[in-house]
């Protein structure tokens, strides 16, 4: 631990640790191979760790590696407490997602393959998929690369969206806070790429047709 801050007034205590610089042995999460340096670093928060009478927060650094065979992927990581608030408070529905989904500067609740989605201003930003309890959450590759290596049991992905930027988020274990996160992030995202094409819209050619959604959700 290098460094710690506490609020008593909120009673929260954050913490942020790293590995010793000589126990720094990276795997690739794609293949398994060793790899003696990092490509980049960068932080993961895992929050609501129960500590006296302090809500605790962990900040850890991952790392990401250039493997020869698979690319810049994330570092394998021994699983992170990903239960904490499971068993400390009352697992997610979608009935919780609806409400800070749509505290989001326009959004709107929609439907997308037969089940309920929100969208931004039209594009699409998440869908539940209840045959999975799940929320199908817009999200890039690399991000998408470091949370399920890190949490496989909440984030995760079937081979549909393998090749598009999506995750599949298990409701179940998700805390509300990352859902937040994530639905923000997807949003801001979306609404990027709205004014892009908007953008592209007013110079190009007539009948010319912009890239489309991130393929099927």
């Amino acid at each position: 631990m290098y460094r710690q801050e506490i609020d008593e007034k909120k009673k929260t205590l954050d913490l942020w640790v790293r590995r010793k610089r000589g126990n720094r042995k990276l795997e690739c999460s794609g293949c398994g191979r060793k790899l003696a340096d990092a490509y980049d670093c960068r932080e993961r928060v895992v929050r609501d760790l129960p500590w006296s009478l302090f809500q605790t927060a962990v900040h850890i650094e991952v790392y990401r590696v250039k493997c020869p065979a698979c690319g810049v992927k994330v570092e394998k990581v021994p699983l992170l407490p990903s239960r904490v608030w499971v068993e400390s408070g009352v697992p997610m529905t979608f009935d919780d997602v609806r409400p800070i989904a749509l505290a989001l500067d326009g959004v709107e609740e929609s439907t997308s393959y037969g089940t309920p989605a929100f969208k931004v201003r039209g594009a699409l930003i998440a869908r539940w998929r209840p045959d999975l309890d799940a929320l199908v959450v817009g999200m890039g590759f690399a991000e998408r690369d470091e949370l399920m290596a890190a949490d496989p049991e909440t984030y995760f992905i079937t081979d549909h969206y393998l090749n598009y930027e999506w995750i599949l988020v298990g409701l179940a274990r998700v805390h509300p806070d990352a859902m937040r996160d994530l639905l923000i992030g997807a949003w801001r995202s979306a609404a990027a790429s709205k004014r892009r094409k908007r953008k592209a819209s007013r110079v190009s050619r007539p009948g010319s047709h912009s890239r489309g959604d991130n393929g099927p959700v």
